[in-house]
């Protein structure tokens, strides 16, 4: 033994007169090649992470750890503190300038991970204080960079950890590798930080990291009411797939939407339903805190018009989509909802929200804040601090409040989108997903339809069933918004950094196709179909501003103008 501890000593820069002190832990682990140790000495623990290649020193004696999610993130606790450690190798732009590969660093650090987070305009509109000035250094270890973070969110009296350091750490010569520190404390706890930062070493890595791949349980509440419960029971056991159309958010302002919104869906709802001979199962809205200064309420009058839906009495079942955002995501250098729910402030909206749905009383698909896993929403964790937990202590928030208010007809989605934005391992959907609070989950794969190259249905859901099934094979899955792109009237050039006009419209052929090879898929009854029991069409364009007015970017509404697929679709219906 004493042999080895020399030998760990000598590959871990330990001073070998020290050995008698140290006490070498092997982390628990399943996977052996997964190598962590822990080297306690007198009071402090060396953590050594030989699978990602990195070491460094936390002061303290007393520490539990998370490895359950290695390949993505390791998590430490200790004293007042939790850290989040992550090596970061999903960079798509070293070798995007050849003459100057550190460019291609630098438009990776400024978009995809300190955007919000070095912005005074955020920091201030979301009332989050420097503790101290942004330290950008190439001076603190040799032949590193380094840039580091430190926040405290004021008045945060609903959450436990409000001090917040955050270090980048790079090697100079190496543009698609970093390392990344998160650190959140009950105190100022920025010295310990410092010293965590000061101790950091690169080593050569030995070994693979791995995720536990646990099957999560489904999850049933047991407090659900007697229609939620067997609506719930029908959705796990179905071999068909309920269908939707997203065609316009329903509201509850007093300001006469009500009636635009009713005729709306009189008008478009009804003609989809007549123009494909069939009854959509669901009812798809989206719902936001807030417009500004405007409170969003549960749209009683017009749900109970146009849905009520049980599963079993013909009518449509409600998805319901709630984001936590003031500004319908389009504004992300503003104010972000999150922090304000952290101090409390949206307690009584919420509990009003819980009690509105319960008294709905049908059963309710209730989808909250989707695509988190990217930087296009107001809760992504890359608004949040660079801390997905935020998203997780929110999510479970509002589920406590609604327990609390007795809501017993919700049906909890979780739903990421397909591809992780930004780019990142510290960021992957599986560090937002609240454990125990979820009964389905929700998909959302698009084909845009703007490229020459277009993604058939079973490329992209069967991408999807391999990244989930480690995790959610015992889950039932809802496609809560999908579409295939007929072709835009402009896409953006990313090489150029401009909109090109195109021909609108020019891959309708290749979207009617992928329509009706999408059916062909789902009669197949494949495993990475089966337990797809709901699909969501996202009938509305997404629109870019050029050159003084709106252009349609992605043309997903199924108008008159696209009828070779609604009849795809149709003939799809039927069968």
């Amino acid at each position: 033994p004493l042999i080895i501890v020399n030998i760990l000593a000598i590959i871990n820069k330990i001073d070998i007169r020290d050995v008698s002190t140290l006490n070498i832990k092997k982390a628990e682990n399943k996977y052996k090649s997964d190598i962590k140790d822990h080297i306690y000495e007198n009071e402090s623990v060396k953590v050594v992470n030989h699978s990602s290649g990195y070491s460094f020193t936390l002061p303290t004696n007393s520490l539990e750890y998370d490895y359950s999610f290695s390949e993505l993130r390791c998590k430490y606790f200790f004293d007042d503190c939790v850290l989040t450690t992550s090596f970061e190798d999903k960079n798509p732009y070293p070798d995007r300038d050849k003459d100057d590969p550190k460019r291609g660093w630098e438009i990776y650090l400024d978009e995809w991970i300190i955007r919000y987070i070095s912005n005074e305009e955020f920091l201030q509109v979301n009332n989050i204080s420097k503790i101290k000035e942004t330290v950008h250094s190439y001076e603190f270890l040799k032949d590193y960079e380094l840039v580091n973070f430190t926040y405290f969110i004021n008045d945060c009296k609903n959450y436990d950890y409000p001090y917040y350091n955050i270090a980048i750490i790079r090697k100079l010569d190496n543009y698609k590798e970093f390392y990344l520190f998160v650190m959140k404390s009950k105190s100022d706890r920025n010295d310990m930080f410092n010293s965590i930062i000061n101790s950091f070493e690169l080593l050569e890595r030995k070994g693979k990291a791995h995720n536990v791949e646990e099957k999560y349980p489904l999850c049933e509440n047991p407090k659900w009411n007697k229609m939620t419960k067997r609506y719930f029971k029908k959705l796990v056991y179905q071999n068909s797939v309920d269908w939707g159309m997203f065609i316009k958010s329903l509201t509850s302002r007093k300001d006469g939407s009500y009636r635009y919104i009713k005729d709306y869906y009189k008008d478009n709802g009804l003609r989809l339903d007549n123009l494909t001979e069939h009854d959509f199962e669901l009812l798809p809205t989206y719902m936001h805190i807030s417009w500004g200064d405007k409170f969003n309420y549960f749209p009683s009058t017009l749900v109970n018009k146009l849905a009520k839906g049980n599963g079993f009495n013909g009518k449509k079942v409600l998805h319901f989509t709630f984001q936590y955002t003031a500004n319908n995501n389009t504004s992300m250098f503003g104010y972000s909802p999150t922090f304000d729910i952290l101090r409390g402030k949206f307690d009584e909206y919420f509990r009003q929200l819980a009690r509105d749905i319960k008294k709905y009383h049908y059963p309710v698909l209730f989808r909250l804040n989707n695509e988190m896993n990217t930087d296009w929403t107001s809760y992504s964790g890359i608004v949040s601090l660079l801390d997905p937990d935020i998203f997780i202590t929110t999510w479970n928030y509002l589920y406590n409040i609604f327990e609390e208010e007795g809501v017993d007809n919700c049906i909890w989605i979780f739903n990421p989108i397909h591809i992780t934005t930004p780019y990142c391992n510290w960021g992957e959907y599986l560090s937002y997903y609240p454990k125990g609070k979820v009964n389905i989950l929700g998909l959302t794969s698009y084909e845009r339809g703007n490229e020459k190259k277009y993604q058939t249905f079973r490329k992209m859901y069967k991408a999807l069933y391999k990244k989930n099934t480690p995790y959610f094979k015992n889950f039932p899955y809802v496609i809560s918004e999908f579409g295939a792109g007929a072709g835009g009237k402009v896409l953006f050039n990313y090489e150029k950094c401009v909109f090109e006009e195109k021909e609108i419209r020019r891959n309708l052929n290749k979207q009617s196709k992928w329509v009706k090879n999408m059916f062909k898929e789902f009669a197949k009854q494949e495993d990475y179909v089966k337990n797809i029991k709901g699909a969501i069409w996202f009938s509305v364009n997404d629109y870019a501003y050029v050159n003084g007015k709106n252009e349609i970017m992605n043309y997903f509404e199924l108008d008159d103008s696209v009828m070779p697929t609604i009849r795809q679709l149709k003939k799809g219906l039927q069968k």
